[in-house]
C-alpha cells in the first residue's frame, strides 16, 4: 500500500470523528508514532486511521499495532465490537504489524506487557473502571520509552468523548502506588 496521503493526514487531523479523535492523529504525525497499544479496539476504525496516519512518515511494514479488546467476551457497556478473527481480517488490511491479544483489556495488558516494549502510544480507550485502571500502572512504566505517550479516552456525562494526555510523572506515581497496594 502506498503512504497516506497528505490530504488524508491533513482531513484525520483536522475534521475527523469524533473530534476527540484528532488529537490522536496529530500526536501520530508530529511525534512520528510507529508502535502503538491501543486498549479497547470497538469497530477497528480508529485503528485504521492511526495506522494511516503513522504510514504518513513511515512504511507501513514497519508499523507496529496491537490491540487489546475482550472481543467476542465483550459486555453490552463495552457497546459493540469485533470478534478476534473479524478484527485481524480488517486491520490485516493495512499491511501493518498486527498483534491482537484477546481478554479483558487490563488483563491482558498486564499478562503481556514484558512483551511490549518501546510503545510510543498508549491508548487507553472508555469505558474503563478506575479501579481496574489502578492495577494496571504497575505494568505499564516497563512498556514505555522516554518519548512514549500515553493518552486516556474518557465520556463525558454527556456522551461526548475527550482524550486526555498523561504525562510519565503521573504514570510513574500511579505505578509506584499500585506497587505499594500490592506489597501492603
Amino acid at each position: 500500500m502506498p503512504p497516506t496521503s497528505r490530504w488524508k493526514t491533513f482531513y484525520l487531523s483536522h475534521f475527523a470523528k469524533p473530534a476527540a479523535d484528532r488529537l490522536i492523529y496529530r500526536a501520530i504525525l508530529e511525534e512520528k508514532i510507529t508502535r502503538i497499544v491501543e486498549m479497547g479496539i470497538g469497530d477497528g476504525s480508529r485503528a485504521l486511521k492511526m495506522i494511516d496516519a503513522a504510514a504518513r512518515h513511515c512504511e507501513r511494514p514497519k508499523i507496529h499495532y496491537v490491540g487489546i479488546d475482550s472481543f467476542e467476551d465483550r459486555d453490552s457497556a463495552e457497546g459493540p465490537g469485533l470478534t478476534l478473527i473479524e478484527a485481524y481480517r480488517l486491520l490485516k488490511k493495512s499491511a501493518a504489524r498486527i498483534k491482537l491479544i484477546p481478554g479483558d483489556p487490563c488483563d491482558a495488558l498486564m499478562r503481556s506487557a514484558n512483551s511490549l516494549t518501546d510503545i510510543d502510544l498508549l491508548l487507553i480507550s472508555a469505558p474503563r473502571e478506575t479501579e481496574r485502571l489502578e492495577r494496571m500502572w504497575f505494568f505499564v512504566p516497563r512498556m514505555l520509552h522516554p518519548r512514549s505517550l500515553a493518552l486516556h479516552e474518557t465520556i463525558a456525562a454527556n456522551g461526548e468523548k475527550t482524550i486526555r494526555r498523561i504525562d510519565r510523572g503521573e504514570i510513574d506515581r500511579w505505578a509506584d502506588n499500585s506497587h505499594r497496594r500490592k506489597a501492603a
